[in-house]
């Protein structure tokens, strides 16, 4: 759902803040650190504050409101969520009726659906209203509806000036009767009765190219299309539309336990030991049905709490943070079967090059685009005068990581194709925004943060800023890397592609300490937090590939960087976690962490613990993390069951997807492979490892070879 409190900046041009960059940057070189972050917070803060007030919030459409009127009392009360068909169901009994309630959002017709059913006729009465804390009317449309309208704050927060919505709900009953006024639907002595609703809103990132229809006579067609079909027609087509991506993969872990599988899920995760594998597996699925359910081609993508924000004022504006959350989001994608749910990022990053261009060229004297740590649906791209998270220029290239896997796993030349043009621009700003270590001779950026940690400098005062921290400069070589490597499948050679080699060859790697861990800044600065969430300096090692068994001295240490952060943390800690112990080859530590999250951030998620909203992030950082265990394409080859744990002694997965165009199975035994079936859906040689075993093969498009735990077909 695209509905978003605030409006577009378009004043960018009063606030030009380059022309202090050079006065910054000398600073930074001279780690006069203080200087330099005042300087900054200077002249970003007047630009900031006026950002802030345009920059609004994600929120809830609104609230459908169900009210029965009998008192009796309900037994045998069971609500559940089939992962499998995308039903959550409400079964109950009273006054000797057994009364279900099936709810869907179904894709395929664009409508919310409610059924409410009986097992004796004439039992459903009810009253619905639809409502939303504020800016909000709704009226009763005709005998059997209701419709809820309104338009949101915009510029600056002042009024009712912003994204206009409208819901429509509608009510089909068999038997009965059903009237409705004063905005409420009243439904008396129904056999069942079916409530749909729709609704839109006038989001238009570029008006000129949208439609001349309104979005309310869209709303209105949806909801008359749907009410054309039978409620059997309408939720078969929802499952038939959810299972052709849900059921693509298939994992079970151990023996499946009936007894364990039995318990309501928050009895099962509050008792969860390693001794339940099969709820990871059920976890692992969880994280694609979230991600199925929120992310779709022609929707916003997904944000950190996904579609279930739950009020007009989220946490964290329910935005789109890019020092973490939308890449973790995202990272199950490609590698779990769902490529297409992958697609809303490339729209949503079309806008914020578009207006990052001005950011680029006002913030840092750059050509190309540029973001920081957050956006929202109007493309706003401006830093924030904070040395932990608000300025992070770094967070642009991370970003195109996702657009660039939907390649590498699809090797769709035409999608590539489209999406140059944002690689280009990326690419631009940087070639323009590094500079030279005047020390080293290296190419760095700065000045810039890593994520959220900060350092004691030489006066002994907190810290973020500097030059060439190892989140940007990793960052970077990834997109120069994917840009270099896009250019040569595209057979793109100019001064552009020739600029970016040379630039790349010249980066600041990552540099290792004298303990042994990958540095953090530029610097071996003493940490404010040494056991901090973030692991912003191990980005190449995983999602990245900059970092791998191929870079002897750099795995090592970011092996020793990441246990020196420990393990503490909850959310979204344990599941990036998981995936750089399954990057390390640490099977039973990447289980760690996930025993980690399980027994600890999904409580959280699920059952509403610790006062915080949900996030999205951590399940599909969970799913991602499992899949990485099980396989692994990174770094040139396909890997079976890379980091399996010692507890999992057997169990298979089913649909996995390799970069380069592959689907692979798996089934193990006795903590060992036992075959392996790989399908070539683009037609290309490959090379797989197993273990200290590797064979090569040519496979041909659409064809599958079958092999044993020696690679042996």
């Amino acid at each position: 759902m695209s509905l978003w409190s605030g409006a577009p900046i378009n004043n960018y041009k009063e606030h030009n803040l380059a022309d202090q960059l050079p006065e910054v940057r000398r600073l930074l070189f001279a780690e006069k650190t203080a200087e330099a972050e005042e300087l900054l917070w200077k002249i970003i803060q007047p630009s900031s504050k006026l950002h802030r007030s345009h920059f609004g919030n994600s929120e809830i459409l609104g609230y459908l409101d169900i009210e029965s009127s009998a008192q009796s009392a309900v037994a045998n009360y069971r609500r559940s969520l089939d992962l499998d068909q995308a039903l959550a169901q409400v079964t109950y009994i009273k006054d000797n009726v057994t009364f279900r309630r099936e709810v869907f959002s179904s894709a395929a017709d664009q409508v919310i659906v409610v059924r409410f059913m009986a097992d004796q006729p004439g039992q459903i009465s009810f009253s619905a209203r639809l409502g939303r804390p504020e800016f909000m009317t709704t009226e009763s449309l005709d005998s059997d509806g209701l419709v809820m309208s309104g338009q949101l704050r915009g510029a600056e927060g002042k009024g009712a000036n912003g994204m206009k919505y409208m819901a429509r709900l509608k009510a089909i009953t068999k038997g009965g009767r059903v009237s409705s006024a004063d905005g409420k639907l009243q439904v008396k002595g129904a056999d069942a009765v079916t409530l749909l609703i729709a609704c839109g809103t006038d989001y238009q990132p570029k008006p000129k190219d949208f439609r001349k229809q309104s979005f309310e006579s869209t709303v209105v067609k949806q909801i008359d299309a749907a009410a054309g079909k039978s409620y059997d027609e309408l939720r078969g087509k929802h499952i038939a539309a959810h299972q052709e991506l849900f059921q693509r993969v298939r994992l079970q872990i151990g023996t499946p336990d009936a007894k364990l599988a039995s318990l309501p899920t928050d009895l099962r995760l509050m008792r969860y030991n390693s001794d339940d594998p099969g709820l990871i597996a059920q976890v692992f699925q969880y994280g694609r049905y979230l991600l199925i359910s929120s992310s779709r081609p022609g929707s916003m993508p997904a944000n950190l709490q996904g579609l279930w924000i739950g009020s007009t004022n989220p946490s964290w504006n329910g935005d789109y943070h890019f020092d973490l959350n939308v890449q973790m989001v995202y990272w199950p994608a490609e590698v779990c079967g769902l490529p297409e749910c992958a697609l809303p990022l490339v729209d949503l990053m079309n806008i914020v090059a578009e207006y990052g261009r001005q950011t680029a060229r006002l913030c840092h004297a750059a050509e190309g685009w540029a973001v920081h740590g957050m956006t929202n649906p109007f493309g706003y791209t401006w830093p924030r005068p904070d040395n932990r998270w608000g300025y992070l220029p770094g967070s642009g290239a991370w970003i195109l990581q996702p657009l660039w896997e939907h390649y590498a796993f699809t090797l769709d030349e035409e999608y590539l194709r489209r999406v140059w043009p944002i690689f280009k621009g990326a690419g631009e700003f940087w070639l323009s925004w590094l500079v030279e270590d005047p020390k080293s001779g290296k190419l760095v950026s700065g000045p810039a943060s890593s994520p959220e940690s900060q350092y004691f400098a030489a006066d002994g005062s907190l810290r973020g800023l500097c030059m060439g921290p190892a989140y940007d400069q990793q960052c970077v070589w990834e997109l120069f890397t994917e840009i270099l490597e896009a250019a040569e499948v595209l057979d793109i050679e100019d001064g552009f592609t020739k600029k970016v080699a040379a630039a790349r060859a010249q980066l600041q790697g990552p540099d290792i300490g004298k303990d042994g861990r990958i540095l953090e800044w530029s610097k071996e600065y003493r940490e404010r937090d040494r056991k901090h969430r973030h692991r912003s300096h191990l980005v190449g090692l995983y999602p990245g590939r900059q970092i791998s068994m191929a870079t002897p001295d750099t795995f090592q240490a970011a092996a020793k960087s990441l246990d020196g952060r420990g393990s503490a943390g909850a959310g979204w800690v344990p599941p990036w976690d998981a995936g750089l112990n399954a990057r390390l080859r640490r099977g039973d530590r990447a289980l760690q962490n996930i025993n980690r999250s399980m027994r600890h951030g999904l409580l959280i998620n699920l059952l509403g613990r610790g006062g915080r909203e949900f996030q999205m992030d951590a399940n599909s950082g969970l799913t991602a993390g499992i899949a990485e265990m099980l396989l692994q394409s990174h770094q040139g080859f396909i890997e079976l069951l890379p980091a399996l744990p010692t507890s999992w002694n057997k169990g298979y997965i089913k649909g996995l997807r390799a970069r380069g165009g592959f689907e692979v199975d798996l089934t193990w035994d006795n903590g060992r492979l036992e075959t392996a079936t790989v399908k070539s859906n683009m037609g290309n040689s490959c090379r797989i490892r197993y273990g200290s075993l590797a064979r090569d093969f040519d496979v041909k498009k659409g064809n599958t070879i079958l092999l044993d735990q020696s690679l042996k077909m």
